[in-house]
């Protein structure tokens, strides 16, 4: 039991600290977050709308027109700029509930991890960091990559670092650590 519960613990923690270091302390994603001196006059221009909470795609003809029309509806909206508007609902001040599900997702993977490493079984340290790094970048190129190909984002560097670090200290821990667990 030790030999899963404990690796678990170990990399959902890491998983924990690194998107603290990433979001947080090392502001990483900085570039996603911008701040503008203009926000007063946004935030109270989109409060006067009333908008109820969700994400809008702005610049998109309305969904009910006829699809024999679709694409000169389109047509007007092309050389336009385009927004994303997200709409959240006012949140509760107390990070506690957000950390703890940000950590019961963390040791969730991480106990994903753990177990895939142990159907592998005891790996040497390169094919340890191979597939760990692997799985970082699998995640990176199905979502995040995928995503910005048609809706770009502005912290990928960012995010394809939160990929392979917390991965590579995975992969060293494997190798390391949780193979003489299981031996």
């Amino acid at each position: 039991m030790k030999k899963i519960i404990l690796p678990t613990i170990a990399i959902g923690i890491l998983f924990f600290m690194w998107q603290f270091i990433s979001h947080a302390a090392g502001n990483f994603h900085k570039n996603a977050q911008q701040y503008t001196n203009n926000q007063g006059v946004i935030a109270a221009s989109l409060d006067s709308l009333k908008l109820e909470e969700g994400r809008y795609l702005i610049q998109q003809p309305d969904p009910s027109t006829p699809m024999d029309q679709m694409e000169s509806a389109w047509k007007k909206f092309e050389g336009q700029p385009w927004y994303f508007v997200t709409v959240y609902a006012p949140r509760n001040p107390d990070m506690l509930p957000y950390m703890l599900r940000g950590l019961g997702a963390d040791l969730v993977a991480a106990f994903l991890i753990v177990m895939l490493f142990q159907w592998i079984g005891p790996i040497g340290l390169q094919k340890s960091l191979g597939i760990s790094v692997f799985i970082g970048l699998i995640g990176y190129i199905y979502l995040p990559y995928t995503n910005n190909v048609w809706y770009p984002a502005y912290d990928m560097i960012a995010t394809l670092i939160d990929c392979i670090v917390p991965f590579v200290i995975i992969g060293f821990l494997n190798a390391k650590w949780m193979n003489k667990m299981n031996s």
